[in-house]
C-alpha cells in the first residue's frame, strides 16, 4: 500500500484566487533560494533573482528577511563572495500542501516512469527524491486506489546528454557563448558553430536550444540531440534584445524562418469535430465556423513545411485556401505519391475537361 503525507489546509473561502496562488509561488521561491544558498551559488541579490526568474534583487532581499525569521543566520562570505548559512543546522519547515497538490505529484511519479530509459531518468528521479523528503507528516492519505487509476503514453522522443543541458542551462543564466558540432539532418553533415544561447524550449518533448547563430547571424533553434560536443566559451554576450512569445509564434511545429504567409485551411464538417476539441493550434490562430459545418483555421506563419505536413495528414477532410505557394507545395507532393503508388497523374486538360 502506498501512503503520502500531507497537512491540513485551513482556507479563508473568501480568499482571493490570486493571493493563494502568489503565496505558492512565494513559498516554492523561498525553497529554491534556500537551495541555491546551500550549493553555494548564492553569490548576490542580483544573480539569485535572475536564476529565480524574479525581477529584481530587491524581492531576493526580502526572501533573505523570511529566511532569518524561521531561524536561519544568514551572512554574506566576503571572502568566498558568496550568501551562506553560519548555523549549519538549519532546516526549512516543509511546505504545506493540499491533498489536490500532493495527488499531482503522484501524477508527475507515473508520468516519470514513461521516462525509463531517458536521459533525464536518474535526475527525475533524484528530483523526485527530494520531493517527497520535504513532505510534512500531519494527514496520511492513501493513495494506493489512484495508482491503477491513471496512466501516460508519452510519444518518441531523442535522446541527449544530460551534461550538454545542465551546460546551456548554465550558458544561458551566464550570458557565455558556446561552441558546439551540430548535425545538420537535412544535409546530413557535422558543422562547428558558435551560438549565443538564449533560451530551452521544450516542444513535444524534445529540447531545442534556441540561439543566435554567429555563421548565418540570424536566429536558429537547436536540437539538443544534435549536439555531439559543446563547449562553454569564456565570451560573453550581451543581454538579448529577445521576445520569447513573439518568436515562438512566428513558426509552426518548430519550423520557422524565412517569408511570414497568411494561412488559411478549410476543415470539413467531420473533421471540423475533432479539430475543435483542441484548443490551440497556433498562437495567434483565428478560427471562423462555416455555414456547412465546417471550420476555417485561420494564422501567420514563418515556414510552410511544418503547415504542409499538418494539412496532408487529415487527407481530403483539409482543403488549403491560401496561399498559393502551399497549395502549390502540396500539389506536389500528392504528384509524387501517386508516383510512388503506381497512380497515373491527372493530366493538366483532363482535369480542365471535368471542370467543364
Amino acid at each position: 500500500m502506498t501512503f503520502a503525507v500531507i497537512p491540513p489546509v485551513l482556507e479563508c473561502p473568501a480568499m482571493k484566487q490570486n493571493q493563494r496562488s502568489h503565496d505558492s509561488r512565494k513559498s516554492v521561491r523561498i525553497h529554491q533560494l534556500d537551495a541555491l544558498i546551500r550549493s553555494g551559488r548564492c553569490r548576490s541579490a542580483a544573480q539569485a533573482a535572475r536564476e529565480l526568474d524574479v525581477k529584481s534583487g530587491r524581492t531576493i532581499m526580502r526572501d533573505f528577511d523570511i529566511l532569518r525569521g524561521q531561524g536561519a543566520e544568514l551572512a554574506y562570505d566576503p571572502q568566498a563572495r558568496i550568501w551562506r548559512y553560519l548555523n549549519k543546522s538549519f532546516v526549512l519547515p516543509a511546505m504545506q500542501m493540499s491533498e489536490g497538490e500532493l495527488v499531482a505529484i503522484f501524477l508527475a511519479e507515473r508520468l516519470m516512469q514513461q521516462y525509463r530509459g531517458a536521459p533525464f531518468e536518474q535526475q527525475l528521479h533524484t528530483a523526485f527524491a527530494k520531493i517527497v523528503e520535504n513532505l510534512p507528516e500531519q494527514i496520511t492519505v492513501d493513495l494506493s486506489a489512484s495508482s491503477n487509476a491513471y496512466t501516460f503514453e508519452v510519444g518518441p522522443t531523442s535522446d541527449f546528454d544530460p551534461a550538454n543541458y545542465a551546460a546551456i542551462s548554465r550558458a544561458i543564466a551566464e550570458r557565455r557563448t558556446l561552441e558546439i558540432i551540430y548535425y545538420v539532418q537535412n544535409r546530413g553533415t557535422q558543422e562547428t558553430r558558435r551560438i549565443n544561447p538564449y533560451h530551452l524550449h521544450n516542444h513535444r518533448g524534445d529540447w531545442y536550444v534556441i540561439a543566435y547563430d554567429h555563421l548565418r547571424q540570424a536566429m536558429r533553434d537547436f536540437h539538443l540531440s544534435r549536439i555531439r560536443t559543446l563547449t562553454v566559451t569564456e565570451e560573453r554576450f550581451p543581454p538579448p534584445d529577445f521576445n520569447r512569445a513573439e518568436y515562438l509564434q512566428a513558426g509552426f511545429d518548430m519550423y520557422r524562418g524565412g517569408e511570414e504567409y497568411d494561412v488559411e485551411i478549410e476543415f470539413d464538417e467531420y473533421q471540423a469535430r475533432w479539430i475543435r476539441e483542441r484548443r490551440e493550434w497556433h498562437a495567434g490562430e483565428e478560427r471562423e465556423d462555416l455555414p456547412n459545418g465546417g471550420l476555417l483555421l485561420r494564422m501567420r506563419v514563418a515556414g510552410l513545411e511544418a503547415v504542409k505536413r499538418f494539412v496532408m495528414q487529415y487527407g481530403a477532410h483539409a482543403t488549403v485556401r491560401q496561399p498559393a505557394a502551399l497549395r502549390a507545395m502540396i500539389a506536389a507532393e500528392l504528384c509524387q505519391m501517386c508516383d510512388g503508388y503506381g497512380i497515373t497523374r491527372p493530366s493538366a486538360n483532363s482535369d480542365r475537361q471535368s471542370q467543364v
